[in-house]
């Protein structure tokens, strides 16, 4: 609260708002010797019924506080508790619930992502991570919904142009040049299933020390042609000499060359890691 002159909800990628401890203890949870930090954070987790999980419980019904009284409730939820969970409350509440389905994907011609909506239409993104398809469904039904008189290609053009910063942001085109705040396991990991679909020639990389980077470097690896490590001003930078020496991989040390080098011989450039380091990248195109 108010770090940085803010005290509303945040989205920006200042540390402390990205890397927030999360402590769990209780009877018969046994003491760790290092961090879990694989369970909690990944994007797409729900940690509601994670924590309940965890605890051997179900997912309590009065926790569904979010529903209010004849409000309907428009949700993308797949967890068969949840589910439960959130019908019950909602036939409490007399709030009417729709149950958005995960939408068909595919690509166009370019690699941008494409979904079927409910009315068996294709609607195009601006992104080529596929995993953004079930929250564009979910907002075009939101909108629908609300404004049930909104012009339909209104609301196409509106998806069609939707970015979110930092994730899966493209850059630039020709060469394609994506940044993608990727900073854990699990982020690296959801990257990589979007990043198998395409042909990437490079990845450029960076990662502070309190991440894995050795398992994040393998699976990322495995998705294009070649990955350079790349350091950067940052006090808690992992040692990427290291990394690099294990790994066999070239070492960089100013981004802004080897993103010129790399935009001189690339069709596709994914640059990934360290929040900080993303922000560089996007800084370097502020002024392209």
């Amino acid at each position: 609260m108010a770090s940085h002159r803010m005290v509303t909800k945040h989205i920006s990628f200042y540390d402390e708002m990205t890397n927030v401890p999360f402590i769990f203890a209780g009877p018969g949870i046994k003491q760790q010797k290092k961090p879990i930090d694989h369970l909690l954070t990944q994007p797409t987790l729900d940690l509601l019924p994670t924590l309940c999980d965890l605890a051997g419980i179900v997912v309590p019904a009065e926790k569904a506080g979010i529903i209010k009284k004849n409000v309907p409730l428009i949700t993308t939820e797949q967890n068969p508790d949840c589910l439960r969970v959130f019908r019950q409350t909602c036939e409490q509440k007399e709030a009417l619930m729709s149950v958005v389905p995960r939408p068909s994907v595919r690509r166009d011609a370019k690699g941008f992502v494409e979904y079927l909506d409910e009315s068996g239409e294709w609607i195009h993104l601006n992104t080529f991570a596929a995993y953004q398809a079930v929250n564009a469904a979910l907002a075009e039904q939101c909108v629908i919904k609300i404004c049930p008189n909104a012009e339909r290609e209104k609301i196409k053009e509106a998806l069609s142009r939707a970015q979110w910063a930092g994730r899966f942001q493209i850059l630039h085109e020709k060469p394609t040049v994506i940044v993608d705040g990727a900073h854990n396991r699990e982020g690296v990991h959801a990257l990589c299933q979007s990043l198998k679909e395409m042909t990437v020639d490079t990845v450029i990389f960076s990662v502070l020390e309190d991440k894995e980077g050795e398992e994040m470097l393998s699976e990322l690896q495995q998705v294009c042609r070649r990955v350079i490590l790349c350091s950067f001003a940052q006090e808690r930078l992992a040692g990427l000499k290291q990394l690099a020496e294990q790994h066999q991989l070239p070492l960089a040390h100013d981004l802004k060359t080897l993103v010129d080098e790399r935009m001189a011989q690339d069709e596709c450039i994914v640059i990934c890691g360290s929040l900080y380091f993303v922000s560089e990248a996007v800084r370097l195109f502020d002024h392209k």
